[in-house]
């Protein structure tokens, strides 16, 4: 982002409005201020008022991306997602990655969570399309993983009397049913799936845990 659109967004981000005169820096040519303007109104960051310009509700919510530094500088926030696991005997169900960042590497069933979506609507949801179950489901607790790939905030709900057909969408990858101490080779599993295993068998687990897997 241009140093002219982050200086116009750190001031709007300190004041409900400001006029033209207040906004652009000293020594910065009007067409060229207006320019990276009207640039931020086309991204639906900024709007013109009559009283100057300040943040649309979209640039609110990206200016709480942006470090409060000089710099403003993006910040890259964790990823939000939901995880199902399921248990028949001894074996999890378990999916296989067709697409990146996780490609060829396992892990339970998993998608994010966006805004106006409950935890438990998507944990129905990665479940049944992941899986092609349906199951009661319960909350089992929240972990914090960050990896080499990404950085994810992980909601973990159990899966109870399923029901249903077995199958996927195949698109991002496939279900299958294993032991997870069968895996085949050791980097098939996802970067810090393991300690998540290990998390969920214990029945002394925490509400809340934080993995750093490098």
């Amino acid at each position: 982002m241009h140093w002219i659109q982050r200086h116009i967004l750190k001031e709007l981000a300190f004041s409900d409005t400001k006029r033209y005169s207040e906004l652009k820096p000293d020594g910065v040519e009007g067409n060229l201020f207006q320019y990276h303007g009207r640039d931020l109104e086309k991204q639906g960051l900024i709007v013109r008022n009559g009283e100057g310009y300040a943040l649309t509700p979209k640039g609110s919510r990206f200016v709480a991306d942006l470090s409060q530094t000089k710099a403003m500088n993006r910040k890259t926030p964790p990823r939000v997602v939901v995880m199902v696991t399921a248990k028949r005997d001894d074996e999890y169900l378990l999916f296989r990655w067709r697409r990146h960042p996780y490609r060829n590497q396992i892990s339970l069933p998993f998608g994010r969570q966006f805004a106006g979506q409950s935890a438990l609507e998507v944990a129905a949801g990665q479940l049944r399309d992941k899986t092609g179950y349906q199951a009661d489901l319960s909350y089992l607790g929240l972990v914090s993983l960050s990896s080499e790939t990404d950085h994810l905030l992980i909601q973990v709900y159990g899966a109870t009397n399923l029901r249903g057909d077995h199958g996927s969408d195949g698109l991002t990858g496939y279900s299958f049913w294993a032991k997870w101490s069968d895996l085949p080779h050791p980097g098939e599993p996802m970067q810090g799936m393991s300690e998540i295993m290990a998390w969920i068998e214990d029945e002394n687990r925490p509400g809340q845990i934080e993995i750093t897997s490098r």
